[in-house]
């Protein structure tokens, strides 16, 4: 299966193509990294990456290297690579996808106030009414 039938971003440069989706990475630049690797510590995969984590080459040490780097954070105050924010967004648009999809059309999103521009039916869909007890203020 080649780059353009396949879901995910195709980068082309004077180098060749690099193509990236959520299980591949693939293209001239990885294929001659196979023959001339670059060292882990010339490279930083995130601001604050730690050296001593196993590489993320299989599934259990890259999760072991994702909660590493959650612990690291706490404990010097630093920002995680998985920071409360992006997560909040990218939770953020798969709720809005399903409400585009519930609703059968397109909606637009303001993304500072978190309300759908110009549509009481979809902003009326961001919530409903909490139980007795148990409402978040």
């Amino acid at each position: 299966m080649d780059e353009e039938s396949r879901v995910g971003v195709l980068f082309e440069g004077e180098q060749g193509r690099l193509f990236v989706n959520r299980g591949t990475i693939a293209g001239t630049p990885v294929e001659t990294l196979k023959d001339d690797p670059l060292p882990r510590e010339r490279f930083q995969l995130y601001d604050f990456d730690n050296l001593s984590r196993p590489e993320r080459v299989g599934k259990l040490d890259a999760i072991i290297n994702h909660m590493g780097n959650f612990f690291d954070c706490v404990r010097d105050r630093r920002r995680p690579i998985s920071d409360c924010e992006s997560q909040h967004r990218s939770a953020t648009t798969c709720h809005l996808i399903n409400l585009s999809i519930r609703l059968g059309r397109s909606l637009r999103w303001n993304a500072e106030t978190e309300t759908f521009v110009g549509d009481d039916a979809a902003n009326a869909m961001l919530s409903r009414p909490q139980r007795k007890g148990f409402e978040v203020l």
